[in-house]
């Protein structure tokens, strides 16, 4: 079990904001996510007037220590109404007690010990730290008054740790992560297919990276020491199916060019999903991928022997590919699949059927 994890400097600034808070004082936060308080920057017409921020409802003062954070006093005992619904509440220490079968993390109140939140499908393989920042960052965008400084790790039950501890499969960004289930890319870390179980917000995270205007080296897959930085291709089809059991949703990313080639493209992609058979249906994609990309016919019954012939000439070649992706295979187009063609005709390989 991971050992707990504490960070002395957020509790000493928590505690003096809570402080000033049962003092009676306004305390708002200057970051957004930082403290669970109304945000200084949401509220209009903001200027400065000497050493304080001003507004018509009052004016700010920065505090240096703690962190983060300004007094606000109001000139006439009213909130601005962007902070509409926001009750003063001081703010307590908690502590994140996370599950690491189950991928919860219950927020603890260090003075009541009731619980304040429960936060579902967390990365408890994360490091404390990192754990600490995410559940903190969630709870201040909610302003949920508790500050969590410390991390815990329950303790499994029946003794059985989870599967793949620190090490799941998984594809991430930098700001979320999901369970990997299926992928392929090429030798130029082009992500072909991919397919992912995850929250909603988190998969959406995911696509937003993958489909990205800079959508180079955005997403990274594997679990452990095992890392690779993907770059996103321009379109994908995808599939979205919900698992509401579980609160969470199944994504399948397919790139254009693995099922609607253009003349354009460099590269088209044979994917296979038959365990059995993977390359038996990769040779039946073959002629497909070619008809549509090539300005020449191209017959079903001519997939054997241009698969033969080309993976002779490294025209088609395996790529990485795993999960519920049984196979993979990169084809050229920038190669003269007419001279092949013919080539195999007068070898007599492959024939043209006259009626």
């Amino acid at each position: 079990m991971k050992q707990p994890y504490a960070s002395e400097y957020l509790k000493k600034d928590a505690l003096k904001i809570r402080s000033r808070q049962l003092a009676g004082e306004i305390i708002v936060t200057t970051a957004r996510g930082y403290w669970p308080l109304p945000l200084m920057s949401d509220v209009p017409g903001l200027r400065r007037e000497g050493s304080r921020t001003v507004c018509e409802w009052g004016s700010f003062v920065t505090l240096y220590d703690p962190y983060n954070a300004a007094q606000f006093i109001p000139a006439d005992g009213q909130l601005p109404l962007a902070w509409a619904g926001y009750t003063p509440t001081p703010i307590e220490l908690a502590t994140v007690v996370v599950d690491p079968v189950r991928r919860w993390a219950r927020v603890v109140s260090d003075e009541s010990g009731e619980e304040v939140a429960t936060l579902t499908d967390v990365p408890a393989w994360e490091s404390g730290w990192r754990l600490l920042e995410d559940v903190r960052t969630e709870l201040a965008k909610a302003l949920v008054p508790a500050v969590p400084w410390r991390v815990a790790w329950a303790a499994p039950e029946n003794g059985e740790g989870p599967l793949w501890e620190g090490r799941s499969p998984m594809v991430r960004n930098e700001h979320a992560a999901v369970n990997l289930a299926g992928y392929a890319f090429d030798d130029d870390r082009n992500l072909i297919y991919l397919s992912a179980v995850g929250h909603k917000t988190a998969l959406e995270a995911i696509r937003a990276s993958l489909l990205g205007r800079h959508r180079q080296g955005k997403l990274t897959l594997g679990g452990g020491r095992y890392q690779t930085r993907l770059n996103g291709l321009e379109r994908y089809e995808q599939v979205w199916a919900p698992l509401p059991d579980f609160q969470a949703h199944h994504v399948i990313f397919l790139a254009r060019q693995a099922f609607k080639p253009e003349p354009a493209d460099a590269v088209t992609y044979l994917v296979a999903f038959d365990g059995d058979a993977p390359e038996e249906q990769a040779r039946r994609l073959l002629t497909k991928r070619l008809h549509a990309a090539l300005p020449i016919p191209v017959l079903d019954e001519w997939a054997e022997a241009l698969w033969n012939a080309a993976a002779e000439r490294d025209w088609i070649t395996a790529v990485r590919a795993a999960g519920d992706c049984r196979g993979c295979w990169q084809v050229s187009l920038m190669t003269d699949w007419a001279a092949l063609v013919e080539s195999l005709i007068t070898q007599g390989e492959i024939e043209i059927a006259i009626d």
